[in-house]
Formats: C-alpha cells, structure tokens, sequence
C-alpha cells in the first residue's frame, strides 16, 4: 500500500498524508505522524501531516531536537542522531519523561520514530504510535522503517521538480 501511494502521489502534502493513513488503515496504528524539525532557534518539531486519532496529543507535547530533556524522546533523538529510536513502553522508557503523563492515559502504550532522510539531511520523522507496549519486534521494525525509507525517498522526489525550476531561474537571472 506504502508503495502504491508513492506511484500516485505527486505533491508533497498529499503523499504525507497519504502514507499516514496507509500507516492507520493497513498497519493497525492508532496514530502516525510525520514532523519536520523547524530552522530555528528553539529547534522545534511540527506536524506536517496525521492520520488516526491524537486524542489531543500533538497539541501538549512541544517537541524539539534540542538537545535539552524536551528534546530526549524519540523524535527529537531521531533527528539529532539518524537513527531509528522506539520506546517499546512509554510508561517506563527513559526519555519519556516530558510526555509520559500526557501519552498514557491517552491509550498510548509505545512509539517509535524512524528520520527521514533526504539529500543527506535528516528533515524530520515519521512517527508511529501503537496501543500496545512492545509493538515494535524486529520484523515490524523492519517493515516499518522500510516504509520511512519510501516516504523519504518520495519526499526527495516530490521536490526534485522545484529545485529544478529554482535552479533555471537562477540561471536565468545570472544570464540577464
């Protein structure tokens, strides 16, 4: 389904989206979300596109890559790093700290958050939460890092086209 979704979509919002419901409709999660890291001076992390239900989530859990305790939990370490970070239970991982009241008591058991790397550059995450502590065993991790992998992979496509135009123009406006 992941795959299909990168054949159809051409924009970049869409093939966000899309792939987040892909996540929710075929891959059973409650949530999935992708976030870009902002260019700024808080470092912070915003949502670009979601699929499921947040139960409000999002909303209270101001999320950074500084690296202070906001920025400790899977998506803020994600980015930092370039890896792949799972908290297998929220209620007892270390770095869950900040959001753990606010995750729980929601249906939030686990989370993880695999970067998206594009041009050499980690731009944000797609995140995936599930209702269950140890959601992630190895074959889904497999699985589902291989779908970031191809929403990365569409995202560089999907902006290939500007950086294109962009570039004519600047050679058009050297030329004049």
């Amino acid at each position: 389904a992941g795959n299909r979704t990168l054949l159809r979509e051409q924009r970049e919002p869409e093939l966000l989206e899309a792939m987040c419901r892909v996540a929710v409709d075929k891959g059973g999660y409650p949530f999935a979300v992708v976030l870009y890291a902002a260019d700024d001076e808080d470092k912070s992390v915003l949502p670009a596109a979601h699929a499921g239900e947040d139960r409000g989530a999002l909303a209270g859990m101001h999320l950074t890559y500084a690296d202070d305790e906001r920025g400790q939990g899977t998506v803020g370490t994600a980015i930092r790093s370039g890896r792949t970070v799972v908290f297998q239970d929220i209620a007892t991982a270390k770095g869950a700290e900040p959001w753990r009241g606010h995750l729980v008591p929601r249906g939030f058991a686990s989370v993880v958050s695999m970067p998206l790397r594009v041009d050499d550059r980690v731009i944000g995450t797609f995140t995936l939460y599930a209702a269950e502590p140890d959601a992630f065993d190895r074959a889904e991790l497999e699985m589902v890092q291989e779908m970031a992998d191809d929403l990365a992979f569409g995202i560089g496509a999907c902006r290939e086209p500007v950086r294109l135009i962009d570039a004519e123009r600047g050679t058009r406006r050297v030329a004049t």
